[in-house]
């Protein structure tokens, strides 16, 4: 199960950086400026960017989670050589908190991410008179205004931004689930150590006293009590 859990991690870490890096590819692409929640004025060429709080908010909150699922991932891969210790039972408790956090962090993302994307694209549809937003990236981006921006990608770089953080909150949400059942585990194991419990018997602190035989003899030969 552990070993389970540590791929977990690993998947953690890779939707993690596949919502980052998309993100921050795309602020790149137009030049800084955040495109989530964006608005298109077909008109007169001019995009109306989103909020920055928005893009900083999902990066840095798909960043964090990346390094937390690091940090757990190495934790959990030393609770492997410490098996039966109470500093498993406090690790196992707060990587589940901390699982927890991570997911809440994760919901929140993906509804930014999301929400801004569709909005965009809305947006793009309707002003621009197309029938796919992915179609957007073959038009001619120099006209538009601001200057100096390449939209040849965004609609790459936010859908899979999108899809990463599905898969993301799917994953944080087992490894919630994984990190709470192995807390339980290592605490009434820690628990049944302390009583002198093992899995098929009772262990004692000390030995146990060897009954004592007397031996009778009369006529009718010996007994023992």
């Amino acid at each position: 199960m552990q070993k389970f859990e540590n791929f977990l991690y690993i998947l953690a870490l890779a939707a993690g950086c596949c919502i980052s890096v998309p993100l921050r590819l795309n602020e790149i692409n137009f030049n800084g400026d955040c495109l989530l929640f964006g608005k298109l004025d077909i008109l007169t060429n001019t995009i109306f960017m989103g909020s920055q709080a928005y893009c900083n908010l999902t990066f840095f909150s798909s960043l964090s989670n990346a390094i937390l699922a690091i940090f757990l991932g190495l934790g959990n891969c030393c609770c492997n050589i410490h098996t039966y210790n109470w500093s498993v039972v406090y690790f196992k408790f707060m990587a589940t908190i901390l699982a927890a956090i991570a997911w809440i962090n994760c919901l929140v993302c993906t509804i930014f991410i999301v929400t801004g994307f569709n909005k965009w694209c809305n947006s793009v549809t309707n002003n621009g008179n197309i029938e796919r937003c992915k179609n957007a990236e073959n038009w001619d981006w120099t006209v538009y205004t601001p200057a100096s921006i390449d939209g040849s990608n965004f609609y790459t770089h936010l859908f899979m931004a999108e899809v990463a953080s599905y898969s993301a909150l799917g994953i944080w949400f087992i490894i919630v689930m994984f990190s709470g059942i192995n807390f339980k585990k290592n605490l009434f194991k820690m628990k049944a150590s302390e009583n002198y419990l093992t899995d098929e018997r009772m262990a004692y602190s000390s030995p146990i006293q060897e009954i004592p035989f007397y031996e009778v003899t009369s006529d009718r030969g010996s007994r023992y009590l």
